[in-house]
């Protein structure tokens, strides 16, 4: 090897070396500039893409079904298409309109679910440590989308008819929530309305399951479900995930469009989320109509975003994203806070889904 191919080699091999530096200077630079508040600015664009991607299809559907009421739905989803639209950064300060449409809106959906936990948290905790805490589901059979709303009426009159016995003939007062959920099954082209509680003691508990089953004989007791909400060490974790569940919002990317339009309409002016006893009497925070949080990921300034369908961000009038993180970014970033706090990604998913978490009791009652 000559001289001069030495030289070459120890010139590419420094360069290399000098731009290896340089990525990780630049790594390291823009992991200080991933922060919680960017994280989560990064996931309402998520949601707002599939808000928006799930809108226009239940747009079109509206259009040509031509009810009476079509401009009302029209217009409702238009206010929701504006949510969170505009993104209004004032110096440090990132501000923007909400829509407060939860039946539509996922975001607004989650801001909802997020105030609830925080209004009914401590009463919650209270409830559960005092007689336990228990998460019921009750469901009955299911119905073609000409009989949904007259089914959900029915539903509601009948769980107002078995608290009214659990008060009068048996002397108990039910404490806890419940929220009516519909979903929608392709295969049979059927929609299933069911109620998920929140109740205090067992034996309520199974109490309302009885007399549910009462009211529906032809629904099944294996369909329905009970399951403790434990309290380990005072780790309210699997409080908050099964509020989280039972609470969620009504459009989701995993249901068909048609079917989304079918039971936003059966479900209109209908009480979805109801309290009783204990619970009724908790102050309800006012949901803002303003989204304000502090942009600490990068340099104070005026600027005006708007939201793009494409790259699920906001951007400037010159095209620069507002948030600027790809999803590895954000799981590399998730895994290494998970790492740190003895957390992993299994660990999270089976606070709702696990069995031995909640100790199921169907089959363990005293």
């Amino acid at each position: 090897m000559t001289n001069l191919q030495k030289v070459k080699i120890n010139i590419t091999e420094s360069k290399e070396k000098s731009f290896a530096h340089s990525l990780d200077t630049i790594q390291v630079t823009c992991d200080k500039s991933i922060t919680e508040t960017r994280i989560k600015q990064y996931y309402k664009g998520l949601r707002k893409e599939t808000t928006n991607t799930k809108l226009a299809k239940i747009e079109d559907i509206t259009r040509a079904l031509k009810y009476e009421d079509t401009e009302t739905y029209l217009k409702r989803y238009d206010r929701t298409r504006d949510c969170l639209n505009i993104a209004i950064q004032d110096g440090d300060k990132l501000i923007q309109g909400r829509c407060n449409q939860s039946r539509l809106c996922q975001n607004c959906a989650r801001a909802e679910s997020s105030q609830r936990i925080e209004d009914y948290k401590t009463s919650l905790i209270s409830l559960a440590e005092d007689r336990g805490l228990y998460f019921v589901t009750l469901t009955a059979p299911t119905c073609r989308e000409r009989e949904l709303r007259s089914t959900i009426d029915k539903r509601i009159k009948a769980f107002a008819k078995v608290k009214n016995n659990i008060n009068r003939r048996h002397g108990a007062t039910l404490n806890g929530l419940r929220k009516l959920e519909v979903t929608y099954n392709k295969n049979t082209d059927k929609y299933h309305p069911h109620f998920h509680f929140l109740i205090q003691g067992q034996a309520e508990a199974y109490l309302l399951r009885d007399l549910w089953l009462n009211q529906f004989r032809d629904a099944s007791i294996k369909a329905q479900d009970i399951r403790e909400i434990k309290l380990l060490n005072g780790d309210t974790s699997n409080l908050v995930e099964v509020f989280k569940y039972a609470t969620k919002g009504i459009v989701t990317d995993t249901i068909e469009a048609h079917a989304e339009y079918h039971i936003l309409r059966a479900i209109n002016r209908k009480r979805i989320f109801q309290t009783f006893g204990e619970l009724k009497k908790v102050y309800l925070e006012k949901i803002s109509d303003t989204d304000n949080q502090i942009n600490d990921w990068s340099a104070p300034k005026r600027e005006i975003f708007a939201f793009q369908n494409k790259c699920r961000d906001w951007t400037d009038a010159r095209g620069n994203r507002l948030v600027n993180l790809e999803t590895y970014q954000v799981k590399r970033y998730e895994n290494v806070n998970n790492e740190k706090n003895g957390e992993n990604e299994q660990g999270k998913n089976e606070k709702i889904s696990s069995k031995s978490k909640y100790g199921r009791t169907r089959n363990n009652r005293e």
